[in-house]
């Protein structure tokens, strides 16, 4: 199978079936080659071959810690899937380097004794309006899934409630 990205093409380099090679899409020449089974990523002019557990982590599907303080930031180009333990009433900040169509995650814990809040950044939406509240309980695990529209500017968030 061969795709045509940014003028080049991917296809086998030899009949050998573990290896990958980077080809000219205009002249056919062999760019680059590596072995391995998995997924071929061009970094920086290195072509390499990642592995099914890499590409998750490429693509963003590993969990990024937020770290607790009275408002907490969100780096939207580290990952979609965000973890956050409440040690106190906090600000979730609007996420910063947002693409379009993107998804965040967000598994949000009652730390400590319970019992905190959370407010949202002016770019959060919620069904009618309706700011959620969190689940009391110290331990409790709420989770937020939003998406993000460029054209709104907005994320539109829905929670599910009291994991315990």
């Amino acid at each position: 199978l061969q795709t045509n990205l940014d003028s080049y093409v991917n296809g086998a380099a030899s009949s050998v079936d573990s290896e990958t090679a980077l080809f000219n899409g205009t002249t056919g020449r062999l760019i680059k080659r590596a072995s391995g089974d998995g997924f071929a990523k061009l970094t920086a002019g290195v072509l390499s071959v990642r592995t099914t557990a890499q590409l998750r982590s490429d693509l963003g599907e590993t969990v990024v810690a937020l770290t607790d303080g009275a408002t907490v930031s969100v780096d939207a180009a580290l990952g979609n899937n965000f973890r956050l333990t409440l040690g106190g009433n906090r600000t979730l900040a609007n996420p910063t380097n947002l693409i379009q169509g993107q998804v965040l995650n967000f598994r949000l814990v009652q730390g400590g004794g319970g019992g905190f809040t959370l407010a949202y950044g002016n770019k959060y939406k919620f069904s009618g309006g309706i700011l959620p509240v969190l689940s009391v309980g110290a331990g409790s695990i709420d989770f937020m899934s939003c998406q993000w529209d460029a054209n709104d500017d907005s994320l539109c968030c829905v929670m599910t409630k009291a994991f315990t």
